[in-house]
């Protein structure tokens, strides 16, 4: 039995293995050569593709650079994040120094 996808045309995604991997469906259908469902994904960082939307020859989807669009398979890809779970992917803040007075003198530790 095939298993359909669940993507939609415009919809945000990220990879199911690698969360900063980010991007938009452009394509959801079959890919010639190859079986079942494939989800044409254009990437937000240029090189986290391995195309630009073209197998063997065949356009599928116009991507935003040479090397920004991937073909995935559904299980491998999660629908997208919320802004609050991109902004803690996207900004790794350092832990807060912790500092304690004691007798007026202070002390890192």
């Amino acid at each position: 039995m095939e298993q359909t996808s669940s993507f939609t045309i415009g919809q945000r995604v990220h990879s199911s293995t690698y969360l900063r991997r980010v991007g938009t469906v452009k394509y959801v259908g079959n890919v010639e050569g190859y079986s079942g469902t494939w989800v044409g994904v254009d990437w937000d960082n240029e090189g986290d593709g391995k195309h630009d939307g073209s197998i063997n020859g065949v356009k599928y989807f116009l991507s935003r650079s040479q090397k920004s669009a991937s073909m995935m398979r559904a299980h491998n890809l999660n629908a997208g994040i919320s802004l609050l779970q991109a902004l803690k992917l996207n900004i790794n803040p350092s832990p807060p120094n912790k500092m304690r007075v004691t007798n007026s003198f202070t002390h890192s530790y």
